[in-house]
């Protein structure tokens, strides 16, 4: 008997996409944790959501889910189309992430910190990469910028230094922790999620099913 294999590739992009986007989710989380052991800054985001944490009394976790929520509600109705099945699985991978991995990491000396908050420069603009190279919906912070981006029509950098100027501002007023990492974190964090995804693009292994919508200028 001739087996039905309609719709099936359309099935396997769907699926090796949604874990594209749930492997940056869990890199998002490692990124997380690291900027907190390191204790020496960490990006915007995560200075925000450390703020929120205090202010609000709440864990780290469930406050990059309710910073997560206030995204996707912005995007709904900045540009409704860049949300996904992705904007739903990048938070929650990330979320689960720093609810397993805060524990268990811890920095004891003055190098652990150092490296911890280099490797997790590095592996949060992976993250993000890898989420807008699935192209099955940007995560929560990627919906408001790709949206901004088409609204505005400036390049991804330069979207990214606003709104990631605007969330350290937010933390440093609700007494979020930053450092030196911040500082270059917010300088150089766009670049390096351009660079990485051009990377991703050169790798030949990591296949390619999608055509992704938007084209990142550099």
């Amino acid at each position: 008997m001739k087996k039905n294999t309609k719709g099936t590739g359309h099935q396997t992009s769907f699926f090796y996409r949604c874990s594209l986007c749930a492997a940056g989710g869990m890199l998002m989380g490692v990124a997380a944790v690291l900027f907190l052991a390191g204790g020496n800054g960490a990006d915007s985001m995560n200075t925000l959501l450390q703020g929120m944490s205090q202010a609000l009394q709440l864990s780290v976790d469930a406050c990059n889910n309710l910073l997560s929520f206030t995204f996707v509600l912005a995007a709904f109705f900045i540009d409704r189309k860049q949300i996904h099945a992705g904007t739903i699985i990048f938070p929650v991978v990330t979320t689960i992430t720093i609810r397993i991995l805060t524990p268990l990491i811890h920095a004891d000396t003055l190098l652990h910190r150092v490296l911890f908050c280099m490797a997790g420069i590095g592996i949060i603009a992976m993250s993000i990469a890898l989420s807008i190279y699935a192209d099955c919906g940007k995560n929560p912070y990627d919906c408001v910028t790709f949206g901004l981006m088409k609204r505005t029509g400036l390049s991804y950098p330069v979207i990214r230094w606003i709104l990631d100027g605007g969330m350290l501002v937010s933390g440093m007023m609700l007494h979020g922790t930053y450092g030196v990492v911040t500082i270059i974190n917010l300088l150089v964090l766009g670049r390096l999620i351009t660079a990485a995804l051009s990377l991703l693009k050169r790798l030949k292994w990591l296949r390619r099913t999608m055509n992704i919508e938007e084209e990142i200028l550099l």
